[in-house]
C-alpha cells in the first residue's frame, strides 16, 4: 500500500494522467514539472528570507491570521496601486519609470516576506492534524508541498498560488504597519 500512495497522489494531483499516452499528457507532466520548479523556488527564497527577517516573517504571519481578509484587500489595493503606477509612468516618462519600478519592486519584497508567513500557517494547520508541534523549517516544508500537490490540479494551482501572492503582500504590508517594527516583532518572537 505504501508504495501504491505515491502513484496514486500523483495520479489525483495531475488528472492528465489518467487520460492515457498522447501529447496532453507529455504537456500535463512539463506543466506540472515547472510548476514544482516554481514552488521549489519559491520554498528556497521562503527560507532565505526567513534566515534575513525571521521577526518580520513571524509578524507577518499573526497577521495574516488575525486579519486574512483585510490582508488580501490589502494586496488587491497594492496590485491596483501597480496599475495606477503603470498608467502614470506611461503618462509622464522618466519620473513615472522609477514610480513603476520602485512599486513593482516593494510589491515583490512584500510578497518575498509575506509568502514565509503563508507557507509557515499553511504548516502550522497541517501539523496540528497529527496533534504535534513542528519546527519552523519543517512548518515552511509542509506548506510548500501542500502548495505543490495543489498545483498539479490544471488551472486551479496557478489561480491559487497568485491569489496567495497577492495575500501575503497585503499580509506583508498589514505587518509593516502593524506597529513600530523593531518592538511588535520583537514581542511576536517572546510569545
Amino acid at each position: 500500500m505504501r508504495r501504491l500512495t505515491p502513484a496514486l497522489l500523483l495520479s489525483l494531483a495531475v488528472p492528465v494522467l489518467a487520460e492515457g499516452p498522447g501529447e496532453r499528457l507529455v504537456f500535463g507532466l512539463l506543466a506540472y514539472i515547472v510548476y514544482g520548479f516554481v514552488v521549489l523556488c519559491l520554498l528556497g527564497w521562503s527560507f532565505l528570507v526567513t534566515v534575513l527577517v525571521r521577526p518580520r516573517v513571524e509578524l507577518t504571519a499573526r497577521v495574516l491570521q488575525k486579519r486574512p481578509l483585510a490582508s488580501f484587500f490589502m494586496g488587491l489595493l497594492s496590485l491596483g496601486w501597480l496599475f495606477l503606477a503603470l498608467v502614470i509612468g506611461d503618462k509622464s516618462g522618466g519620473l513615472g519609470v522609477i514610480l513603476v519600478v520602485a512599486t513593482f519592486s516593494i510589491l515583490i519584497l512584500c510578497a518575498l516576506v509575506g509568502l514565509p508567513a503563508i507557507l509557515v500557517g499553511l504548516g502550522r494547520r497541517a501539523s496540528a492534524l497529527w496533534e504535534r508541534k513542528m519546527s519552523l523549517p519543517l512548518e515552511i516544508v509542509l506548506g510548500g508541498g501542500i502548495l505543490f500537490a495543489a498545483g498539479g490540479f490544471p488551472w486551479l494551482g496557478q489561480i491559487m498560488l497568485l491569489g496567495l501572492l497577492i495575500w501575503s503582500s497585503g499580509g506583508a504590508v498589514l505587518g509593516f504597519f502593524a506597529g513600530d517594527g523593531k518592538r511588535s516583532a520583537e514581542t511576536v518572537v517572546e510569545d
